[in-house]
């Protein structure tokens, strides 16, 4: 697994050296020269992966649209993205999202990018919850899988995820396990 940091663009060479995957910011792509040429110039060096968020949650707090396909084509080509996260809709129909992402995905595989989904919901509309994520390689490609738990099933999920922790001796497991029970139990999940 590799963790990335959104690094400003001050503190590029303090901060954002040295790593083997990079997540750079669509709109700072487009907008700062100076981010995307340290990022271009280092992967010539070092070949890391980057990964081009598509700069929803900035574009959201803007409260400007999404980047479109095209746009983020634009700024993956700019940086040399080797993944491009696919245009999201934070708190909005996870409908949206997942219909965009069926449209924008081959897309981005006929320009040799790896998409990399996130997705997004009206957190008041969410009758499931994200309970796990696996990342792993398959067919050489890195894949990421997501589980959900509807709520109706959320004890009988935790309750087996109690008793996996307590045979492996992952008391730290069994904690969040017991704080998100208690949780249940104030209704406030």
């Amino acid at each position: 697994m590799n963790f990335c940091h959104i690094t400003p663009t001050a503190y590029l060479d303090i901060f954002a050296t040295g790593r083997k995957c990079h997540l750079l910011l669509a709109h700072l792509v487009n907008e700062d020269s100076t981010y995307r040429d340290w990022y271009v110039r280092e992967k010539k060096q070092y070949n890391f992966d980057i990964i081009l968020d598509n700069s929803a949650f900035e574009m959201f707090k803007r409260k400007e649209p999404m980047y479109d396909s095209n746009k983020l084509l634009d700024a993956a080509n700019k940086c040399n993205a080797d993944y491009v996260v696919m245009t999201d809709y934070p708190n909005e129909d996870y409908h949206k999202t997942i219909e965009k992402a069926k449209e924008t995905a081959d897309t981005l595989i006929s320009h040799n990018f790896k998409p990399f989904f996130c997705p997004q919901s009206v957190e008041e509309d969410l009758e499931e919850h994200h309970v796990l994520r696996v990342e792993s390689l398959v067919n050489y490609n890195m894949q990421k899988f997501n589980f959900y738990v509807k709520k109706e099933d959320l004890s009988d999920t935790l309750e087996k995820i109690m008793e996996w922790a307590l045979e492996e001796e992952e008391y730290e497991i069994c904690a969040r396990v017991k704080k998100v029970e208690e949780k249940l139990v104030k209704e406030e999940f």
